[in-house]
């Protein structure tokens, strides 16, 4: 199925039925804009960064500050959208988070002024509560706000609710090429679509559609390891952990949830790779890295691998996002480079994203988050 010339010219055609992609469709459609969603493969998937049972959420933010004001947006929109859609979305659950004691205490002044939950136990405390070993040289945080995200869930719920709001799903619709100009030509295998604005939600083939559209940004797909290791100690709380004491990554843990008895314990990092030709390239040192790190902080858990999958996702040199227009071309808007970190903030930057490719007045400020910082520092 494709549009023709002469035929339908959609309002706003977003490529990319990923959490990104999908929220932005949504807020197109409540909008009262004739939206489509395409999609390369069937829906649901597990091919792309959304893909996966559970992500965690939170309000303490160890990234930039400008990023403090839309995950603490995005935390409310999900409430909202669990009431909405009468489907458990969230589940409370504690994050502790151990690291630099410069960090942790930015981490503690921005929750304190927004107002949310949080405690600053010792290490020792953190031993007794739960059943951790921390590193030594590190300070904790509980983030009492945290949680767990049931991403598969989110994102059926967010397709529903675009499809009830009047907005048309096309799967297995691979994109092919793009040609911009005041009605955007998006070619497939199956037709052409033309709407007055497009967003990319593209995930790891970000890349790929920029380049072809003459557009260059530091963003690359990564391979990681999504690990999962049996539960020995029957007193282990319930609670979600990270560890960003280590440079140029970082240590989490998820509680028992995809597989019961077992916990998601990884590190974030990952090989570059062809999100089309990744089948094949080897990431078993991220579960060597692990088994070694378990040894040392969680006494509670089995350090023999028990469950091994893997992933693809999206990365930039500072793992923060990159959103923007395409030069010249206000009406097209992408979004990429979540490093791993974006799911929590979807409902708010799939609005911004509608807003922006429709020139309409933004809710947040996003400049800090302009591919053009990356030139800066180049010169500096």
């Amino acid at each position: 199925m494709g549009s023709k010339e002469g035929t339908t010219i959609y309002d706003v055609a977003v490529v990319g039925g990923g959490v990104f992609g999908t929220s932005a469709a949504l807020h197109a459609a409540r909008g009262g804009h004739r939206t489509i969603l395409l999609e390369q493969f069937q829906l649901p998937h597990s091919r792309g960064s959304s893909a996966g049972q559970s992500r965690i959420t939170r309000l303490s933010n160890f990234g930039t500050r400008a990023m403090t004001p839309i995950m603490r947006d995005s935390y409310d929109r999900w409430k909202e959208l669990e009431k909405e859609s009468a489907t458990e979305l969230f589940l409370p659950t504690p994050l502790l988070t151990v690291g630099p004691a410069k960090t942790i205490k930015k981490m503690a002044t921005e929750m304190k002024e927004s107002g949310a939950r949080f405690e600053l136990p010792t290490l020792q405390e953190v031993n007794r509560r739960f059943r951790i070993n921390p590193p030594g040289d590190t300070t904790a945080l509980v983030d009492l706000t945290g949680g767990i995200l049931m991403s598969a869930k989110c994102i059926t719920a967010l397709r529903s609710m675009f499809e009830a709001a009047g907005g048309q799903v096309l799967d297995l619709w691979p994109v092919r090429g793009i040609e911009p100009g005041p009605v955007v030509t998006i070619k497939g295998d199956k037709g052409e679509i033309r709407a007055k604005a497009v967003i990319l939600c593209m995930g790891p083939w970000t890349t790929k559609a920029l380049t072809g559209l003459g557009v260059q940004v530091p963003i690359w797909a990564g391979k990681t390891a999504a690990l999962f290791w049996k539960i020995k100690d029957p007193k282990l709380p319930s609670f979600s952990f990270v560890d960003i004491s280590v440079q140029n990554a970082y240590y989490y843990m998820l509680p028992s949830i995809e597989y019961p008895g077992y916990l998601k314990i990884g590190l974030h990092a990952s090989k570059e790779v062809d999100p089309d030709n990744r089948e094949f390239v080897d990431v078993s040192f991220l579960r060597e890295k692990v088994t070694k790190y378990i040894k040392k902080v969680f006494p509670g858990v089995d350090p023999k691998c028990a469950i091994e999958e893997w992933c693809i996702y999206q990365r930039t040199p500072d793992e923060e996002m990159v959103v923007d227009h395409l030069p010249n071309h206000r009406n097209i808007v992408y979004a990429s480079g979540f490093s791993g970190m974006g799911f929590k903030v979807a409902p708010t930057v799939g609005e911004a994203l509608y807003r922006m490719a429709l020139n309409l007045p933004p809710k947040f400020d996003l400049s800090f988050f302009s591919p053009k910082r990356f030139q800066a520092r180049s010169k500096m």
